[in-house]
């Protein structure tokens, strides 16, 4: 199934920077690690986000909560990605395996110690990014071969299930579809590629009457939505042409930059309904570590 309904703005975006003072921020960083990302947050705020390994340069998922750090690697993988995390604590995200000297990425949900593991039907590759607490998982798959892949936004019911909806921006190549809220909107982007400098532009999915709505901040090459909240608040950033990032909120058609004192970029990559933003910047040209920006 196809969205058929379809709404183009050009949204004007406020010029006033977030006040640094609107938000206490909490470094996130896997012990040992330089490059940790973080991916998602709930409502008790459990963080979900990959490291980099230092010495090997494997990635490794790990979920964080008051302090502790818990990493989760995929059986036989040679990376595990987390990307969000529900109420319930069931976590998605997708790993990387080798057969026959072709790599393979596949998605999974995983709840305690229960792993589900699942590919998006004729797809070479699935990549969960959000999950609800009705256990909805959005994400997107590769529809083509290695080398010429075309990316096609979904919305599942659940890991264990054969019915998804398809999100596919008209007009465009490639759909990534990102967060989800708990009411099942969605969000993310869509354009012809990833390269620096190729034009993106950014959807918001409206679950109760099935609209799809683009939307593109005025002066920017690429605009990212990465999450939204129950309420709308959706977070992301937006690129230039030489790819310089600078993070956003958006609310009522209105972009906010966000920013973080100190930080060479900030990209937000979720936010609760709570109002809790996380996501990931770099504090210097060496270094990445996660953020929580709570309100």
């Amino acid at each position: 199934m196809r969205f058929i309904t379809t709404i183009s703005l050009t949204v004007a975006a406020v010029l006033l920077a977030c006040p640094a003072s609107a938000y206490k921020y909490q470094t996130i960083q896997y012990p040992g690690a330089s490059q940790t990302y973080v991916t998602g947050v709930n409502s008790y705020g459990v963080v979900t986000g990959y490291y980099i390994d230092p010495t090997t340069g494997a990635t490794f998922g790990f979920f964080e909560h008051g302090g502790k750090y818990t990493q989760v690697s995929i059986p036989n993988s040679s990376g595990t990605w987390l990307t969000g995390v529900n109420d319930s604590e069931q976590l998605c995200g997708y790993f990387h395996t080798i057969s026959g000297g072709v790599g393979l990425d596949e998605g999974f949900e995983l709840l305690g110690s229960k792993l589900t593991p699942f590919s998006i039907k004729k797809t070479r590759a699935t990549y969960p990014q959000g999950i609800n607490n009705s256990g909805q998982i959005s994400g997107y798959a590769d529809t083509k071969t290695l080398g010429n892949p075309v990316e096609e936004g979904f919305v599942l019911k659940s890991a264990t299930s054969t019915s998804k909806v398809v999100i596919s921006v008209p007009g465009q190549t490639s759909t990534w579809a990102i967060g989800i809220s708990k009411v099942g909107d969605v969000v993310g982007f869509a354009g012809a590629d990833l390269n620096t400098g190729t034009p993106l532009e950014g959807f918001l999915y409206a679950a109760s009457t099935g609209t799809l709505t683009t939307v593109s901040a005025p002066n920017a090459v690429q605009t990212k939505f990465y999450g939204i909240n129950t309420v709308g608040e959706a977070v992301g950033f937006t690129a230039d042409a030489s790819g310089t990032p600078t993070g956003f909120t958006y609310q009522n058609g209105a972009f906010t930059p966000f920013v973080i004192p100190g930080y060479l970029y900030a990209i937000p990559q979720a936010i609760s309904d709570l109002g809790v933003i996380v996501g990931y910047g770099s504090p210097n040209a060496t270094t990445v570590v996660g953020f929580i920006a709570a309100p």
